[in-house]
């Protein structure tokens, strides 16, 4: 042999050596009349094997895996059989525990007289790409099942006609249709007469963006009856960014629709009585009082003036507790109360200016911080509201033993605007009282004028526009009062 083809032939063998490296794979030869084996040196690799020149078939069963013997057996008498290799994949245990995925593949070679004589094949560990497939079983299966199981309306549509190609459980249960009666047919059949310019919108719109989000609409059960949903809507597309199918998903959201117009339905009824109330007895109340008013220009003797005091007293207290209940039903149902820019500082000294009286009387010190936030949009006569209740406590429940000293002050706390009224006041005792806070004609000390409206009507304003009230407060300490504002959306 020439030196030329020796280093060729050294040559091939290297790439040989490399290319089963790198693909994992290794070849056998195997003679059965003698029962000799032939590893390739990958092989002896693969197998974690040392190299050695006495190899038999037996070599190779040891490494089978113990559930796999039986298997790999019929495999091999098989293809004796048949005088034709049939490839197949089982499993080898290594001598350190650690198990891999191999595949074999082969050629049978006959003698003369038809005898199988020799096998070759190839022994590739596949180790790696089995766990991939698994992995991708796996992945499917799950994603099937949440296809099929999901809250959610699935189906998928074809872009050039709008067929319906695939559909889940949920949306043949929801609107009463075997998935048969639903595959293959246009996607209008989902929609009611009435709803199919706006499907052709909502597709043209998919077709034009590639994806859609949160449409409101409706879809049509077998029955004709109607499902509130919401839509969203994607496109898939392959590699060239050709569009394969539109993928569409629908939540059902009837309860929250129904629930929102009954919701709508009962305010307006609450409205209405409150209409009806406040004009059926405004004028009886009124007449009371003018009737009393008239009989004590009379001459009257001492017993009857004095029942027309009372008389009066209880026309006074009725009128009062009339006057804020109206007031409060209307906070709670006036939708259509208008908010505007608050500039928060302005609006408290001119509250604090209605008060000059009783803050001068007993040298109230007020401080006022709106640093961080001193614009709001809001409605004027509820921060008005809210501001003269809050400044009104202070000055009311104020401590006999040191002078008052109340402090505003404003914060941003995350995506809110947070209020905040302290005084050094009486306090109030927040675990006794701490589930008649805020309810109507509650009061927590014994004052002339303590009527339990202003904490609750304030409570109503701030939860009508979204926000919150809570409060801090000891006995003899003080309290500090906080309200949250929702900072709107730009």
């Amino acid at each position: 042999m020439s030196t030329t083809t020796e280093k060729e032939l050294i040559k091939k063998n290297y790439l040989l050596s490399l290319a089963e490296e790198m693909v994992m794979i290794g070849h056998w030869q195997w003679f059965l009349q003698t029962n000799e084996v032939l590893w390739s040196d990958n092989l002896y690799t693969l197998f974690k094997h040392e190299p050695e020149s006495d190899i038999t078939y037996d070599t190779y069963f040891g490494y089978v895996h113990p559930d796999d013997k039986e298997y790999v057996t019929a495999c091999v008498t098989q293809s004796i059989e048949d005088k034709k290799f049939h490839g197949f994949f089982h499993r080898i245990l290594l001598k350190d525990g650690s198990v891999r995925n191999i595949h074999l593949m082969g050629k049978i070679f006959l003698d003369d007289e038809d005898n199988v004589v020799e096998m070759i094949g190839t022994c590739q560990d596949v180790t790696e790409q089995k766990e991939a497939e698994m992995r991708l079983a796996e992945s499917e299966n799950l994603y099937r099942y949440l296809y099929e199981n999901a809250h959610s309306m699935h189906f998928s549509v074809r872009p050039d006609d709008g067929v319906i190609i695939k559909c889940n459980h949920t949306l043949c249960r929801s609107l009463g249709y075997a998935e048969h009666e639903i595959l293959d047919t246009p996607i209008f059949k989902l929609f009611s007469s009435a709803k199919h310019e706006e499907a052709n919108v909502t597709m043209e719109e998919l077709r034009g963006k590639g994806e859609i989000h949160n449409i409101e609409t409706s879809l049509q059960r077998k029955n004709g009856s109607l499902v509130e949903v919401l839509l969203n809507a994607s496109s898939v597309r392959n590699e060239f960014d050709e569009i394969l199918y539109h993928r569409v998903s629908c939540i059902d959201v009837s309860e929250r629709v129904n629930s929102a117009k009954k919701l709508k339905l009962q305010n307006q009824r609450l409205s209405d009585f409150c209409s009806i109330i406040s004009h059926n007895l405004r004028g009886p109340l009124s007449n009371i009082s003018m009737i009393a008013d008239y009989l004590q220009t009379t001459e009257l003797n001492g017993v009857q003036s004095e029942m027309i005091g009372r008389l009066n007293g209880v026309v006074d207290h009725l009128n009062e507790v009339f006057n804020e209940l109206v007031e409060s039903i209307s906070v709670r149902y006036d939708t259509e109360i208008l908010s505007e820019e608050i500039h928060l500082k302005k609006v408290l000294k001119d509250v604090i200016e209605s008060f000059e009286n009783q803050v001068n009387s007993c040298n109230a010190k007020i401080e006022i911080d709106f640093s961080q936030m001193d614009t709001i949009f809001y409605p004027r006569r509820y921060i008005e509201s809210i501001f003269t209740n809050f400044l009104s406590n202070s000055l009311k429940y104020r401590s006999p033993d040191r002078t008052p000293h109340i402090k505003f002050r404003s914060e941003i706390q995350e995506n809110e605007i947070v209020l905040s009224v302290s005084d050094n006041g009486l306090g109030i005792d927040t675990e006794l009282h701490k589930n008649n806070l805020f309810k109507i004609r509650k009061v927590f000390h014994d004052h002339p004028d303590a009527r339990g409206f202003g904490l609750f009507m304030t409570k109503t304003q701030v939860e009508a526009m979204g926000g919150s009230i809570w409060v801090n407060s000891k006995p003899g300490e003080g309290s500090t009062f906080f309200v949250s504002f929702p900072i709107p959306n730009t």
